[in-house]
């Protein structure tokens, strides 16, 4: 059953001296066929280009929305496995509303085991 993906970011700059400086705080929502999430993924040291199997099985051929986060720092491939990672340091944030994504790959070259949390929305 079809439903609403809405992504909401938030940037805020702060600066030393100055306090509060600027914000940023895009809002989209976007109709999705399939969600998936959040899934919890435990991605061992060594591992790599591990597909996020939620694309092709889950009922997602494309990812529409996708959020990725995780507690170690990985690289991250979208599209191809020999697509350029994308690095995901620890804690941070890979964000991406209103796109085609067909695949993800994962690897954790961090020396330790990374607990990957993502959402994912498409068709």
């Amino acid at each position: 059953m079809p439903g609403v993906a809405r992504v909401v970011a938030r940037m805020d700059i702060v600066g030393p001296f100055l306090g509060f400086v600027n914000t940023l705080r895009p809002d989209h929502a976007q109709t999705v066929n399939v969600w998936a999430g959040p899934h919890n993924v435990q991605i061992a040291t060594g591992t790599t280009l591990q597909p996020i199997i939620a694309i092709g099985i889950q009922g997602i051929t494309v990812a529409t929305a996708f959020l990725v986060t995780a507690d170690q720092n990985i690289t991250v491939a979208y599209q191809i496995p020999t697509a350029p990672a994308m690095l995901l340091n620890k804690g941070g944030i890979h964000c991406f509303s209103d796109t085609s994504i067909t695949a993800v790959y994962i690897s954790n070259v961090s020396g330790l085991l990374a607990n990957l949390t993502y959402f994912i929305g498409g068709n």
